[in-house]
């Protein structure tokens, strides 16, 4: 018998990204979840509509923490390399495995593309008003931030998340090449 504990939407939330994280889209099912947290269907039923419902605000979760919150800190910084080095710091802290089971489901559920899609936009416009802050061309500061972007998911799927030391050093390495080309 499930006991009849309180379960917040956050609780819901968090429990849903890290099922993703370490089983991947299958433990994305209501059944799955209340088990895991021992509720009953209707503690789901209580914040969500329907499992579209849960999707949705399940990657709005996502990104707010791997996005919004990492943007957010990372301006409270002054200058362009303290905010890279701030921006680097908070990424290297978070799940990447957890990146990578997304955009796995991403490939097999459009709804969840399009949110991907979304962040993914949010991200490189990020980047680009970074380089835009180094001074550098519009252009240029666009085709840096989508580089720089496409080097870090690639990277995600390269390397296992025991590999972040590397990650990090690539991706330090990749800030070099582009600042010897700036502006």
């Amino acid at each position: 018998m499930l006991s009849m504990k309180k379960i917040s939407k956050e609780d819901w939330l968090t429990t849903a990204l890290t099922a993703l994280s370490t089983q991947g889209e299958e433990a994305i099912r209501i059944d799955k979840l209340c088990k895991e947290l021992s509720v009953s269907k209707g503690s789901f039923y209580h914040h969500f509509k329907n499992i579209d419902d849960f999707i949705v605000q399940l990657m709005t979760y996502w990104e707010k923490g791997m996005t919004e919150s990492i943007i957010e800190t990372t301006e409270k910084e002054i200058s362009f390399d303290k905010k890279v080095e701030k921006l680097n710091e908070l990424v290297s802290k978070e799940d990447h495995e957890m990146e990578v089971k997304i955009r796995a489901w991403g490939l097999r559920n459009e709804k969840v593309k399009k949110l991907i899609e979304g962040v993914d936009l949010k991200r490189i416009e990020y980047l680009k008003g970074l380089y835009l802050q180094q001074g550098n061309k519009n252009s240029i500061a666009s085709d840096f931030a989508t580089l720089e972007y496409a080097l870090f998911v690639g990277l995600q799927h390269v390397f296992e998340a025991s590999s972040n030391q590397e990650r990090v050093r690539l991706s330090a390495l990749f800030q070099q090449l582009l600042n010897s080309y700036a502006k």
